[in-house]
């Protein structure tokens, strides 16, 4: 079967990123016939002032995107198509594109844009459940997104029309997520229970040599931004009473100098 893989890579490499590739591989592995269709937000770094004004207008509903995807699809005939992030390059035009087409759509979901402008239902330090229901002028209130409300407000307007226009319930056959936790905040957001199915993210076990060798010590392996918990984590190693297993950071992340800064007052024991 042909399956048209859809992804639009972050500039920061995470976790989305590499089960993006992942998923490429398994489907190669079983035999599948996979073609990709991927933007890069490392594209953004070269725009002129024009060129973020339409893109920021595109992400709303890219005609190139329109365009592209619609003559990928009549050219290679691909059965089902395996959507993830569509942000900010691709846009929520790509629904359309294969829905016109007739080519079945699977959303694969690992954060919370459907529901949360910011994608992380976390702002100013907390747990946030406030946009679910659809009010996003709480993450312009807020900030929520890179601490700016013009660009909170830019990805509001976005969900809000697309929610009205019904872009994500309606045009989206399959939602694929990792968890039942995240599939009762798509529930709450408005996306048809009945739509929704659990798969665990592809790995690849061969890939890596397991170490048997004992020891005490705490270990965080994660992209290092506050939503992973990891500043909890370090605030909580600094009250622990002497003496404490050693904590061992294995990541990277927008907000590492932030946390290098914290570990290097006084705590002795990271």
């Amino acid at each position: 079967m042909r399956i048209l893989l859809i992804h639009n890579y972050y500039q920061i490499p995470g976790g989305e990123n590499a089960v993006f590739q992942n998923l490429c591989r398994l489907l190669q592995r079983v035999g599948q016939e996979v073609e990709i269709y991927s933007r890069n937000n490392l594209e953004v770094l070269d725009f002129n002032i024009k060129d973020k004004v339409l893109m920021g207008l595109g992400a709303l509903f890219s005609l190139r995107t329109w365009r592209e995807v619609r003559n990928l699809v009549q050219r290679k005939r691909p059965r089902v198509a395996i959507v993830q992030n569509v942000f900010p390059l691709i846009s929520p035009s790509v629904y359309y594109a294969l829905k016109s087409e007739g080519v079945a759509i699977i959303q694969a979901v690992y954060n919370y844009r459907f529901v949360c402008p910011d994608a992380h239902l976390f702002t100013q330090g907390q747990i946030c459940e406030r946009c679910i229901r659809g009010n996003y002028w709480h993450a312009v209130v807020r900030k929520c997104y890179k601490q700016s409300r013009i660009v909170s407000g830019w990805y509001a307007a976005i969900l809000q029309v697309h929610r009205l226009v019904r872009t994500f319930s309606h045009n989206i056959d399959i939602f694929m997520v990792p968890d039942d936790f995240m599939a009762t905040r798509l529930i709450r957001g408005g996306i048809p229970a009945e739509k929704i199915r659990r798969n665990v993210n592809p790995f690849f076990v061969e890939d890596y040599q397991p170490s048997y060798e004992q020891g005490r010590f705490i270990l965080y392996v994660g992209r290092l931004v506050k939503q992973k918990g990891i500043f909890t984590l370090v605030e909580a190693m600094a009250r622990v009473s002497l003496p404490s297993p050693p904590l061992y950071i294995v990541g990277d992340g927008e907000e590492r100098k932030e946390l290098e800064l914290m570990v290097t007052q006084g705590l002795s024991t990271l």
